[in-house]
């Protein structure tokens, strides 16, 4: 890996890192040398994950986390500073999915999905945020947004999409806000990628569907995602701040 691309010894802290796009970041980043802070409420298979990275050579730290309960998100930056000294980069990965059209959509379905997909975001943003401010390095926030949040379509999620329209829109209003402070903001926008909140999509009519109208004709694989992950956790993207980068086969720029 070029230099200009390294993360070795970076403080990376990587929400909802149980399973899927989390986990998966964690552990390509602790491959290249980070120190991963992996966050969950799950945090039993936080362990496993963790355990996985040391036994490689990887350096992994476990955290409980609620991004949606205020009083879990107050401990998570006292917590990594206190192991670690400082914080790096932040990924704001955690996301729920509630997969019903607006008039199944209830009260109930709709606050998990904003609380964690959006409101979460926001307030472990500002925590990482204010011990970066604090410690005066900088640093890179790295939002994972969706495809989801260009595409409109009827019989769609709203509760789901219009978390990821805000995430995005959140990822230029956070960059104007700290860039003085030389804290880059971005945002990685994947298409469609089998994890454990979709697995059961892939073997559907949607599935089928879908497929066609991505212009490389293909889903995503999960090491797709590392060039922007390593782009944006690295020094590489120094000057960039304020982008989504779309990682999705085109699927974005096409109507469905």
């Amino acid at each position: 890996m070029s230099s200009l691309f390294s993360v070795k010894d970076k403080v990376i802290v990587i929400t909802g890192a149980s399973s899927g796009l989390g986990c998966h970041f964690a552990k390509t980043l602790a491959r290249e040398g980070a120190r991963v802070v992996m966050c969950a409420r799950r945090l039993d298979k936080l362990r496993v994950i963790a355990e996985e990275i040391t036994k490689e050579g990887g350096i992994a730290m476990t955290l409980e986390l609620d991004v949606k309960n205020g009083a879990s998100v107050k401990k998570l930056a006292p917590a990594v500073v206190s192991q670690f000294g400082q914080i790096d980069v932040l990924i704001n990965n955690a996301g729920v999915d509630a997969r019903k059209n607006l008039f199944e959509t209830t009260e109930m379905d709709w606050a998990p999905v904003v609380d964690t997909n959006l409101k979460g975001v926001v307030f472990v943003t500002q925590a990482i945020a204010a011990q970066m401010v604090e410690k005066k390095k900088g640093g890179s926030i790295i939002n994972i947004s969706s495809v989801s949040d260009l595409l409109a379509f009827k019989g769609g999620n709203p509760a789901y999409m219009i978390s990821k329209a805000g995430i995005s829109h959140f990822t230029h209003l956070l960059a104007l806000e700290l860039a003085s402070s030389n804290i880059r903001v971005n945002a990685i926008a994947p298409g469609v990628f089998r994890t454990e909140i979709n697995a059961d999509l892939f073997d559907t009519d949607i599935s089928r569907m879908l497929q066609p109208k991505i212009p490389l004709l293909k889903f995503g694989q999960l090491d797709d995602l590392n060039g922007a992950l390593l782009l944006l956790s690295s020094d590489a993207s120094r000057y960039m701040t304020g982008t989504i980068i779309r990682v999705d086969g085109g699927l974005g720029i096409n109507k469905l």
